[in-house]
């Protein structure tokens, strides 16, 4: 038996005539060009690098950066949360609104004041109004809310973007609507532990 020639530039022709084109070829860049996502990225490079030269003492300081990144760090907590949420097809809308609901929440709890839907005892005791207590009322809050969410959606088998809009519809208001109508001003203090 004898072996046959190969012909190694036979796979390559065959591959071009099909209008393949290799790795890294014009496509991919015609590709990354036609991107949205790389001219927004093209974008704030440009707008980063303006701010830089026009505000050096304030723009582009490590103050600027860590105040930024501290404002929108819920943001970012809130993206984490729903990108397993949309890369399966889903859709929650009521995000924000539970978040408002989230941080009412905490700030009822940080009151040092009675609360007027909550029980005597509750309002009594020193530790509910403890910065380690508004954590865990928020976080049941927002389980509560996600868990009702999450009920209607898997077991009765409701379409999502009706349950949280309805989700949305009730949070918002709860949130915004406080049972003394006032707002919360709170001063950052560090825990002792």
């Amino acid at each position: 038996m004898t072996a046959q020639p190969t012909n190694r530039s036979q796979p390559s022709l065959i591959a071009e005539s099909a209008g393949a084109v290799p790795m890294g070829g014009k496509r991919g860049l015609h590709k990354l060009l036609a991107a949205q996502s790389f001219w927004v990225t093209i974008v704030l490079v440009v707008i980063c690098g303006v701010m830089s030269y026009r505000e050096p003492g304030s723009f582009a300081t490590e103050d600027n950066f860590f105040n930024i990144t501290r404002n929108f760090a819920f943001i970012g907590v809130m993206a984490l949360g729903m990108t397993p949420v949309i890369i399966t097809g889903g859709i929650d809308l009521s995000v924000g609104s539970v978040m408002g609901l989230v941080a009412i929440v905490c700030g009822l709890v940080l009151l040092k004041q009675p609360i007027p839907f909550m029980p005597d005892w509750w309002n009594e005791a020193t530790w509910t109004h403890s910065w380690w207590m508004a954590l865990a009322a928020g976080l049941l809050a927002g389980a509560l809310a996600g868990a009702i969410n999450g009920v209607l959606i898997a077991y009765v088998g409701l379409p999502p973007f009706v349950v949280t809009l309805s989700m949305l519809s009730i949070a918002s208001p709860s949130g915004s609507r406080t049972p003394s109508s006032s707002l919360f001003f709170w001063r950052w203090r560090w825990p002792s532990c």
